[in-house]
């Protein structure tokens, strides 16, 4: 990871740790805003799985690609634990979100950052230089983020209601149980593409 990374990353935890929450106070726990800073380790996890496609000469090492997903998904586990630090201080009591919650962010958050780690390895095989990748990972990253601040304002009426349902903690863990297992599957089968392609890229 380059010096650039990593200014990038303390940036990052400055920005979204200390003064999103700071601002925002206790509308920090919404959770739509909660479930983006979960998707918020795919900054960390795409430049370093870049870097070591390039250094591996293009090929997956499994080794590797963990690492940088654990690296990504601890990273946004801690950018929320930061920002409910932030939130309760000067608070009377402690206020955090149900543990039901926080876990299911934690378990989609995982999953999302495999999928998003082995699709980076893949954009990395492809492109010719690591800024090239790094370039398109974070234009398609910032483009999702945007379509999930956005849509629940362009939805109809009832799928509003029907997405507004899932901010309610015992619904939302059940969507978790119902599309994590979705999820790890997608997981898996892109783990092994990716490994896969970077063998047929040599």
């Amino acid at each position: 990871m380059t010096s650039r990374d990593k200014f990038v990353h303390a940036l990052l935890f400055v920005l979204f740790g200390i003064l999103v929450p700071w601002f925002k106070g206790l509308p920090f726990m919404d959770l739509q805003l909660l479930a983006v800073y979960s998707c918020l380790g795919f900054l960390f996890v795409s430049p370093r799985v870049v870097d070591d496609v390039f250094g591996a000469g293009k090929r997956v090492d499994l080794l590797s690609l963990a690492k940088s997903i654990a690296y990504g998904w601890i990273a946004s586990m801690a950018m929320i634990a930061l920002g409910l630090i932030t939130v309760n201080i000067g608070l009377p009591r402690l206020v955090l979100p149900p543990a039901v919650v926080l876990l299911s962010l934690a378990i989609l958050s995982l999953l999302l950052s495999i999928i998003v780690g082995s699709l980076s390895a893949v954009v990395a095989q492809q492109s010719t230089t690591p800024d090239k990748a790094k370039s398109i990972l974070r234009i398609s990253f910032l483009l999702l983020l945007c379509v999930m601040l956005a849509s629940p304002r362009l939805l109809s009426d009832s799928l509003q209601d029907q997405f507004l349902s899932l901010t309610i903690a015992d619904k939302f863990a059940r969507f978790t149980l119902w599309t994590a297992p979705i999820l790890a599957m997608s997981a898996a089968a892109s783990v092994v593409w990716a490994v896969r392609r970077g063998k047929l890229v040599n």
